[in-house]
This record gives C-alpha cells, sequence and structure tokens, in this order.
C-alpha cells in the first residue's frame, strides 16, 4: 500500500461525518496502523473501526488498537486523578481556574477520555492570583526548576511557566494567556485576557466544577496552538481532528463573527484560517459555507497550502519544536554560527522544557546528547542540503521563512 492510500484510509476513519468507511484490505492494516501511531490517533481509530463495524480487520490489528485504546484509559484516568486533586484544592481556596487543551477537550469534546492522548496537563490562571497558586503547588508537592513562580515571571516566562512536577504525577503547565507572546504575529493584550475570562464557562471536568474557555475561544486557541506555536508541524492531524470535532460538538453555537474579529484583533486570522480550512477539506469539519468562502480567501497561495499539507502528514518530535527550521532558513547562518549553536544547545532551563525534565536535575546534561541527536536525525539532511548551497535546500528554507512571514502579516487587525 502506498502511503497516499493509507493516509486516506486514515482521514476517512478520524474524520468528522458519520459517512461508511470503506474495507480496508489486510495488506494495507499495518501502514494504516503505523500512520496513526506516529499521529497518536490509535484510540480514536479503534473507536471509529468498531463504530462503523470494521470486523474483517485482522485479529493482530485489533489486538493492537484496542491495546492502544486500553493504555489511554489507564494514563488518561491517571492524568484526570492528578487534575481532580489539584482543582479541588483550588476551589477550597477560591483560586480560579480553566481547563485547557488536552484535559478538556478529552472530556467535553472527544466524550471519552482515552481518545485524546496527552501527557501533561494546561490550565490557565489569573495574573494577581499567582502568588496564592505558587502556595498551592508547592502544597500538592509540584516541584519546580528555577525558584518560586513569581522569580520566573519576574524573570521574563512567556506565556506559561517551565513545567512543574509532582512525583507520580502528570507535568504541569500553569499559563496566564492562550498564546506565546509576540508568537509569529500573535499578541493578546490584557484585555482580551480579561475577556477570555469573563467569557469562560462553568464545567465538570474530571469530576469537579471549574471552567472552560467559551466555544469560540477554545477554537481559537486550537488554532493558536497548531498555527502560531507549531507551525503546523508537531501536533500533525490531531490538530485538525481537535478542531473538527469541537466544530462538530458546539455546530450552530458557534459565533463565526466573532472568531474571526478575535483572530484578527490578536493578529492570528491567516494561522487561524489555514487551520480550519484544512480542517474542513481534510476532515468534512461542518464549517458553514459562507465562513469557508471568507477561510478561502485568506490562504496563501496554493504552494505554500501544499507545503503545510506535507508538515503535517509528518508531525516533528515535540522536543525539537520547529525551532531549527527558522535558524536554518535564515541566509545570514553563514555569518552568525552562534545562531545555530543556541539553537541545538539551548539554556538549560530551555533543555528542560523541551524534554520535560526538571531544570535542576545533573542528568540534564545527558540530554544535550539527544538533542543533538534528534536534531541531526530529523533536520540533518535539510541542513546540509541548505548549507552546501542545493538549490532544493535553498527553496525549502524560503518556503518556512515565508510561512512565517505570512502568519505575521495578519497584525494589522490589533487594536
Amino acid at each position: 500500500m502506498t502511503s497516499a492510500t493509507a493516509w486516506e484510509h486514515l482521514l476517512t476513519l478520524v474524520a468528522a461525518g458519520e459517512g461508511p468507511v470503506p474495507a480496508i484490505p489486510d495488506d494495507e492494516c499495518d501502514d494504516l496502523i503505523a500512520m496513526a501511531g506516529r499521529h497518536r490517533l490509535l484510540p480514536l481509530v479503534y473507536r471509529r473501526s468498531r463504530k462503523h463495524a470494521c470486523r474483517s480487520l485482522p485479529p493482530a490489528v485489533e489486538q493492537t488498537l484496542h491495546r492502544a485504546y486500553l493504555l489511554g484509559v489507564v494514563a488518561n484516568r491517571r492524568i484526570y486523578h492528578h487534575l481532580a486533586r489539584l482543582l479541588g484544592a483550588a476551589n477550597e481556596s477560591g483560586l480560579p481556574i480553566v481547563v485547557l487543551k488536552g484535559a478538556c477537550l478529552a472530556e467535553v469534546v472527544y466524550g471519552d477520555v482515552a481518545l485524546r492522548p496527552m501527557t501533561d496537563l494546561d490550565l490557565l490562571f489569573r495574573w494577581h492570583d499567582l502568588p496564592r497558586l505558587d502556595y498551592l503547588t508547592c502544597s500538592l508537592g509540584y516541584t519546580r526548576p528555577d525558584g518560586d513562580l513569581v522569580a520566573l515571571a519576574e524573570a521574563g516566562a512567556r506565556h506559561h511557566f517551565p513545567i512543574l512536577r509532582q512525583s507520580n504525577g502528570p507535568p504541569l503547565e500553569l499559563h496566564w494567556t492562550i498564546a506565546h507572546e509576540d508568537r509569529h504575529g500573535v499578541f493578546i493584550d490584557q484585555a482580551e485576557i480579561e475577556a477570555l475570562w469573563s467569557r469562560s464557562l462553568p464545567m465538570t471536568i474530571a469530576g469537579v466544577a471549574t471552567r472552560m474557555l467559551a466555544p469560540e475561544d477554545l477554537l481559537l486557541h486550537s488554532c493558536l496552538h497548531l498555527a502560531n506555536n507549531h507551525l503546523f508541524a508537531w501536533a500533525g492531524l490531531r490538530g485538525l481532528v481537535d478542531l473538527s470535532l469541537t466544530v462538530k460538538k458546539y455546530g450552530h453555537q458557534l459565533g463565526w463573527d466573532a472568531v474571526e474579529r478575535r483572530a484578527r484583533t490578536w493578529g492570528a486570522w491567516h494561522g487561524v484560517s489555514l487551520a480550519l480550512w484544512l480542517a474542513r477539506d481534510w476532515l468534512g469539519a461542518p464549517i458553514p459555507d459562507p465562513v469557508a468562502a471568507r477561510l478561502l480567501a485568506a490562504l496563501p497561495p496554493d504552494d505554500m497550502v501544499g507545503r503545510v499539507r506535507e508538515k503535517m502528514c509528518q508531525p516533528a518530535p515535540a522536543s525539537l519544536n520547529v525551532e531549527i527550521p527558522p535558524t536554518l532558513a535564515d541566509r545570514r547562518l553563514r555569518d552568525t554560527p552562534a545562531r545555530l549553536v543556541r539553537s541545538l544547545f539551548p539554556s538549560r532551563r530551555t533543555l528542560a522544557g523541551l524534554y520535560r525534565r526538571p531544570a535542576d536535575s545533573a542528568r540534564l546534561y545527558l540530554y544535550y546528547p539527544r538533542r543533538l541527536f534528534d536534531a541531526v536525525r530529523v533536520y540533518g539532511r535539510f541542513a546540509y542540503r541548505q548549507l552546501g548551497g542545493d538549490r532544493d535546500g535553498h527553496l525549502l528554507a524560503k518556503r518556512e521563512a515565508a510561512l512565517r512571514r505570512w502568519l505575521r502579516e495578519e497584525s494589522y487587525g490589533r487594536s
């Protein structure tokens, strides 16, 4: 089976619609499972294959899918156990929290906590609650890499703190906004952050009363995470599944004019429009035709859309976080080799965040060789072609730089 055929089968299985799923020949299943695994979609593929009665799958394939689903149940229930404890303590302290990303999506949007893999917890808090939040996390046994949260904030943490850790618990990311400050043109000022809070909704997650983002903001946050934070290069197809299922879940409740207005105000309309268009085109996200026409009008040239599609088909490791390509894509690299060194060998705190390890651990130094290995494995050929004067390599670098420029062009919408 060709990769293209595996991709089409995967799209059909995870699409937003309820249409029939064609039979999958036995000799095509291995490639499908491998691709679903790369995109962290095995539990969802299992559920959809069972729902559509794909019972002709080979026993070994059914066992692989079922095992992935059960592992998702165990892993996510463990995460929700820790989340319930944290949210309960926050409620007792009168500390408002908004649950973000995977923990919210899995329970509220996917409807089955096993279907949406996650590795950490993401929570939104108000900036003025920082001292109380610091005390709360310490009382629950969370440790941080470098000093207390107030000190980290004063040191210039951007939109969330370095990973907080607890023995036998999932990593914890605490956010005070939903986008990296000025990340590829995006900027959300304090007034907009307060508006996020005022629009947030009460919700029960992990069995505890808490809050979630309003549907439009939930959709926008997923778009920002996929497009502007990771340049379509990390989450892969799962990021589009988040968008597609969110649109399907809230349907006519979504205020599409509000979605566009906020995206333009934040300087994020280009990334949002491309992410939503791909969710509609690939997964059948039920976006109304008038809205789709506005998305289409905002799309970049066809060659850039094609490049984004290629990137999403092959999600990059999260530990690289698309930091190296911008450096390699810069023609000034030969004149400023220090930029490449900083990218390959970042600060301890940056490395700790990338590999989700405590920054004060002596073992963190072992991750510098791994960082170099990961970089060479994923980007080595690209770097060789770029530095060696290969025309195709230069073209690829230009396309990456053009994508970043295009994402920034919508910043005129700030007010």
